[in-house]
């Protein structure tokens, strides 16, 4: 096989190329007009589309090379779009006198087009002799291109998702092999020393450094709600939170649920805390964003001294602009969360009192501005 050489190209020969099935094409050629071509002057067929590439068929009735003597038939497939690196398998077969595919003549290879204008093939793909006596018919014969073009859109393996976190949360589930355990507040969670040190550098250096912990098979851990620490166990083993921590907050109505959502910021809120504590960046960041885009005047208070106290810098500026809203300041100075904000952050509450002096005209509605709104369709017409 090699690249095709540029010679004189005769137009007539070929009298047409059809689709006779995924990536295949029927090329007919004239028998009595090619025989005539000289050695060293070729064919070429119209274009056609085969992987979502332009290709067109090459053929050198008696060779491309005058040292064969116009002993051999020469094919050449050849890239005709504007591509670059189109990595493909093809073969040439020849249409017996029966119409059958030639058993003896089928030829494929692989190779990689690097770029429009160049051919790949076979400089002696059958004998002039061979292919008169056998595959002519009706004073043509039939060259069945197929082509396979190697790329992701055109692949036909289906690869599933990675399901290496469902692995791990079995792992953690069934306490397989687990070799530490944690005491959170009575309630014990059964984990692996190695998971725990990949995934968070601060449990790294407990289970494997130089604290205490590094030899002790039972840590008590401090300052953490059970419920929290289970998934903080969940995030470390699947990378995702729980099931009932990953809804959205806005699906419940009523008042038992917006208790229930109050619950759920409060709880990504603690969680938050946790990752940080752990330096997991991915959870934090999670978190923060879960907060982000569920802000209330029960718990904008408690999220900002969070947002202050663990440098989510994101978060602190919306809390900030939500809260100088003045008909949101008056309800949220009422919250229990107010009174730590203003304990833990009292910077954060001058901030908030001067953005909102400086806010000089309130909003009203256009009705009592004293004029029609223009937005108001007049009710006589």
């Amino acid at each position: 096989m090699e690249m095709a050489s540029t010679a004189t190209n005769h137009d007539a020969g070929i009298t047409k190329v059809s689709k006779v099935g995924s990536g295949s094409h029927r090329c007919e050629i004239d028998f009595s007009q090619v025989e005539k071509i000289e050695i060293g002057r070729y064919i070429t067929s119209p274009t056609f589309l085969a992987g979502g590439h332009e290709w067109s068929i090459t053929c050198y009735p008696l060779g491309n090379k005058e040292s064969a003597n116009g002993t051999y038939l020469s094919l050449f497939l050849d890239l005709r779009s504007d591509s670059k690196d189109v990595s493909v398998i093809f073969d040439f077969n020849l249409l017996d006198k029966e119409g059958r595919p030639s058993a003896t003549q089928l030829n494929r290879t692989s190779h990689v087009f690097e770029k429009s204008g160049y051919g790949w093939g076979w400089p002696q793909f059958i004998r002039a002799k061979d292919l008169k006596e056998s595959y002519v018919v009706d004073d043509h014969f039939v060259v069945v291109c197929t082509i396979t073009v190697l790329n992701a859109s055109s692949c036909p393996v289906m690869v599933p998702p990675s399901d290496l976190h469902l692995h791990f949360g079995k792992l953690l589930e069934d306490k397989e092999n687990a070799d530490v355990t944690f005491d959170v507040e009575g309630e014990f969670f059964h984990a692996h020393r190695l998971v725990l040190a990949t995934r968070s550098p601060v449990f790294k250096a407990e289970l494997y450094g130089m604290m205490h912990e590094h030899s002790s098979t039972d840590i008590k851990i401090h300052d953490m709600d059970p419920l929290v620490f289970r998934s903080l166990l969940h995030f470390i083993y699947t990378d995702s939170l729980p099931d009932d921590e990953d809804e959205d907050f806005d699906d419940a109505d009523g008042d038992d649920d917006s208790s229930l959502i109050t619950d759920n910021i409060l709880m990504t809120q603690h969680l938050l805390v946790a990752a940080d504590r752990y330096a997991l960046d991915r959870l934090k960041l999670m978190c923060e964003a879960k907060l982000y885009k569920n802000i209330t005047v029960d718990t904008v208070a408690t999220t900002l001294a969070i947002a202050e106290q663990h440098n989510c810098s994101q978060l602190k500026d919306v809390c900030v602009e939500y809260a100088t809203v003045s008909e949101n300041y008056t309800k949220i100075v009422s919250t229990d969360g107010f009174d730590h904000l203003q304990l833990s952050c009292p910077v954060i509450i001058e901030e908030i009192q001067h953005k909102i002096n400086q806010i000089s005209i309130e909003s009203v509605p256009c009705e009592e501005l004293g004029t029609e709104s223009p937005h108001r369709l007049d009710e006589s017409l």
